[in-house]
């Protein structure tokens, strides 16, 4: 893993549990100021791991506006599919220790008017990413065929100027959202 992402992320994990949590929650207003969140009937979810924001409260409201709810699941060393949950108990213990969905329905990657917020380790002004450095993300937006808005979601000491070494394969963010900004990189 390289410097500034080690950094990054010793970073996020000191923030005391106020921060987290306050910060969490103004991440989560401002995805429900995103007009193309609000118009979404499909949400694709992440479950917070490591310190990543908190966005299960979106989950729970989007169940209770009747908005189909996905989580991903790791189907392979590098591979993931998005699973429908109707609750949050719907989960088990997975990969990495992260909870993953326990469900039938798979979300069909050539679906239109979906939405994606998605984790990463850093990203950048013009909505670069970085993951963990498997790139199951960019591997799964890669291969969706419907337009899926891409929402990256993190903290403001997350963001930097520039990724400097952005991969062709890496799949740019519409939008970034930190608890102080909504960053728009269309």
């Amino acid at each position: 893993m390289k410097t500034y992402i080690k950094e990054i992320l010793v970073k996020r994990k000191a923030l005391s549990k106020g921060e987290y949590k306050e910060f969490s929650d103004k991440i989560c207003h401002k995805v429900l100021s995103l007009e193309e969140y609000v118009n979404a009937d499909k949400i694709l979810f992440y479950y917070p791991y490591n310190n990543e924001a908190d966005i299960l409260p979106l989950a729970k409201k989007a169940f209770d506006d009747k908005k189909n709810v996905y989580f991903p699941l790791v189907t392979g060393e590098t591979t993931m599919k998005f699973v429908k949950v109707k609750s949050l108990d719907d989960f088990r213990e997975g990969y990495k220790g992260i909870y993953e969905p326990v469900g039938e329905e798979v979300f069909d990657n050539t679906s239109e008017n979906a939405c994606a917020l998605i984790p990463g380790s850093s990203f950048d002004k013009q909505g670069n990413r970085t993951g963990y450095g498997k790139g199951y993300y960019d591997r799964y937006l890669d291969s969706c065929k419907g337009h899926i808005c891409k929402v990256g979601i993190c903290f403001f000491l997350q963001i930097l100027e520039e990724i400097p070494d952005k991969k062709s394969t890496d799949i740019p963010m519409d939008y970034v959202i930190n608890e102080k900004e909504i960053i728009r990189s269309k």
